[in-house]
């Protein structure tokens, strides 16, 4: 996925990750009294936290790569979008959702903050919720340098980053900070825990979520060490970019699991600044540019490959341009005894469960040919040995054997058991859910759990989408259209 916006996404004016720096910040509470905001040191002390700035044109204030000024720039815009992206707490960075994001600040025209916040199991709760808190209330502070105002502050998230957003907008309720504008929350689970809700059960057979990853996603975000909140600063180090801190109670196999599906923020062509609380004082200084990081990898070549091979066609759109998208049909062998009738495209749900038949074949080292799901002629129904040892290497883990932990009920970890006198002052909320959710549950009971306590809430509920559509609205029609409701739910939180 972080491949992808550079082929099939929108040009924005402003493309830049920053570095903010883990300094003394003092906040001014809405009744004028300056709040000193926490920083975050949960499990291995202060370290930057990384973020990208996204915009689709430039304002007055605005840091750019542009070296001179621009006639005609825009004023500050009234709004500005605090993003932060889903993956289960363990996974994806803010350029893998560069493929909404910037189709979202083309259409809102707002300048978007997505964090990048450190990801679980070197990094599990609260270590994410205090620096989503704290770039918040920088990012309030510091408006002026992303051309807003600030006058409209709006949290978006998916899936574990609208979990976040939640906790930081009852974080600014308890501790005085001005709360935001509104939420957006996509498919968000609210309840943090192995509760078998008739929703959840779809993960037992859920292309993109499955039950034994989402097991492991609790179990490396919620189940820290007990001797982990121990230690300080001064006996652990600063974990930089994807670390390899492990923990003991988080098996290497659980690490080896999650590894798998994290996607480093991989800086590319995009420039890396720093951004002090002290030098924004004055001029800022000139940006930094990351250097070429040379050929691909023969990682980065063999996902290419199988993307090609397993995964993309391509296609030509409506300008004669050349475009990836998702395989649609498996090839056919000949000589087959029965032979379907051509179906009628079931949607992305269907697509995306033949690409992950495809890369599940591709992992186990099997062709889909070898399989036994077709009869040919000539030939009876049977289980190979090839078949078995897929079948052998299917078995060796079972999610029983990730099950052995205990989730605390932590309100900022699970927002729905949260008091009403705390959830009755949240802001406007938009909450998007699909109708193949495993959490879609989750988000019917905290809609209803929120207009109960008399807070402005609406619940979309799309067919025929998966959990992470939103990954996919630059290859899928069905996706896209789901990706317009959610502007459409973000518009209208910045006019309300």
């Amino acid at each position: 996925m972080g491949r992808l916006p550079g082929m099939v996404c929108p040009a924005v004016a402003v493309n830049k990750v920053i570095a903010i720096p883990p300094e003394p910040l003092v906040h001014m509470a809405p009744d004028g009294s300056a709040i000193s905001v926490p920083i975050p040191t949960a499990h291995f002390g202060p370290a930057p936290i990384m973020a990208r700035f996204l915009s689709a044109v430039t304002r007055e204030g605005m840091i750019t790569d542009l070296k001179e000024h621009v006639p005609n720039m825009l004023p500050p815009s009234s709004g500005l979008i605090i993003h932060c992206h889903g993956g289960g707490f363990v996974a994806q960075s803010s350029r893998s959702h560069e493929i909404y994001l910037r189709d979202w600040a083309c259409q809102l025209k707002v300048p978007i903050l997505s964090i990048d916040y450190s990801l679980a199991p070197q990094a599990p709760f609260p270590r994410a919720l205090e620096e989503t808190l704290y770039a918040y209330c920088w990012a309030i502070n510091n408006a002026r340098i992303m051309g807003s105002t600030a006058e409209k502050v709006i949290l978006v998230g998916d899936s574990a980053g609208a979990n976040l957003n939640i906790g930081v907008a009852m974080k600014c309720i308890e501790l005085g900070i001005r709360p935001p504008s509104g939420l957006f929350l996509a498919y968000v689970p609210v309840l943090v825990s192995i509760v078998p809700s008739p929703s959840r059960l779809l993960c037992l057979m859920d292309p993109l979520l499955p039950f034994g990853f989402m097991i492991r996603c609790m179990k490396a975000y919620a189940c820290p060490p007990k001797d982990d909140a121990s230690r300080t600063s001064s006996d652990t180090k600063t974990l930089e970019g994807s670390g390899t801190e492990s923990f003991e109670e988080v098996s290497e196999s659980d690490l080896q699991e999650l590894a798998a599906h994290k996607s480093a923020l991989s800086n590319g062509s995009d420039t890396l600044t720093s951004v002090s609380l002290t030098s924004l004082q004055s001029k800022p200084e000139a940006d930094e540019s990351v250097e070429d990081n040379g050929p691909p990898t023969p990682t980065e070549q063999n996902m290419s490959e199988l993307l090609e091979k397993y995964v993309l066609d391509s296609d030509t759109d409506s300008e004669g341009r050349m475009i990836p998208v998702l395989r649609t049909e498996p090839e056919v062998e000949e000589n087959v005894l029965f032979e379907l009738p051509p179906r009628q495209d079931l949607g992305l749900s269907s697509k995306l469960g033949r690409a992950v038949g495809n890369i599940a074949s591709y992992v186990t080292g099997t062709e889909p040919q070898q399989l036994p799901a077709v009869i040919k002629q000539g030939q009876s129904m049977s289980l190979g040995s090839e078949s078995l040892e897929v079948l052998d290497s299917l078995m060796q883990r079972s999610p029983s054997d990730d099950m052995h932990f205990t989730i605390p009920r932590d309100p900022y970890l699970s927002p729905y058991l949260a008091s009403d006198e705390v959830l009755k002052q949240l802001p406007p909320t938009k909450i998007v859910s699909v109708q193949l959710d495993p959490f879609l549950d989750d988000c019917v009971m905290f809609a209803k759990k929120l207009r109960k306590l008399g807070v402005v809430v609406s619940l979309d509920v799309i067919d025929g989408l998966p959990h992470g559509f939103l990954n996919f609205s630059q290859l899928s029609k069905e996706a896209r259209s789901g990706s317009n409701q959610c502007v459409k739910r973000i518009q209208e939180l910045l006019c309300m």
